[in-house]
């Protein structure tokens, strides 16, 4: 009879060892799925909730014979909780009632063409000049307005176009003019009316390089 016979052969230590890891690392990954899985329908049903909580809630009112805003008011405070088969119907018709209440009540307010001072102001001189008027928003004088921008400068025009294009924006009221005087910084010119009578005066003051810095008028009685 054989010597180790009705012995148990034991298993080797090493395969034990392997299988109990390789079942420990099936285990964990089985948990961590579980987990993401968990996360997963956590989000989901959290994400319902947030949207839930957002939608708006649609009203419906069967008054549809509101005419006047006061009416229509009316029958939003007396409505019911909306049938989503309705929601377009119902949208369809308060759209069309907010439209006659625009058209009873008309525009609100009005546009209005530019002036020939906004066209002075912000076309011709583009906003860098302080304009002086008087009562009947008539142009006294025009000044520069120093910048802080190091690269802005005065504007080039031309004076005699100047006051032929906006004579009838001056508070000296002038159907002609003439120069008759120029130093390289001033220009004078006199203002005249259709009988060649002179009403006042026109003084242009440039820069260095013949840029607009500003124009005083001043009546033929003025100093």
């Amino acid at each position: 009879m054989s010597k180790n016979k009705g012995q148990v052969i034991p298993f080797p230590k090493v395969k034990t060892a392997r299988v109990i890891q390789r079942k420990s690392r099936e285990s964990r990954q089985a948990i961590a799925a579980l987990g993401l899985l968990s996360f997963v329908l956590l989000a989901v049903f959290l994400n319902d909730h947030v949207l839930n909580s957002l939608r708006p809630s649609y009203l419906v009112t069967d008054n549809s014979g509101a005419t006047s805003l006061k009416d229509l008011n009316r029958a939003i405070a007396s409505s019911r909780p909306l049938n989503p088969l309705r929601d377009l119907e119902w949208e369809h018709s308060l759209a069309q009632k907010l439209a006659a209440q625009g058209q009873e009540r008309g525009p609100a307010s009005f546009g209005r063409s530019a002036s020939n001072l906004d066209q002075i102001r912000f076309g011709t001189l583009a906003g860098k000049y302080r304009i002086s008027v008087d009562e009947h928003e008539k142009v006294r004088d025009v000044g520069y307005i120093e910048s802080l921008d190091s690269g802005d400068r005065p504007q080039y025009i031309d004076r005699a176009e100047f006051l032929r294009s906006f004579k009838g924006s001056m508070s000296i009221a002038f159907t002609q003019f003439e120069l008759v005087r120029t130093d390289g910084s001033t220009e004078v010119y006199l203002l005249k009316d259709d009988s060649n009578n002179i009403v006042g005066r026109a003084q242009f003051r440039v820069d260095d390089e013949g840029r607009f810095l500003n124009l005083a008028l001043s009546h033929l009685n003025s100093p």
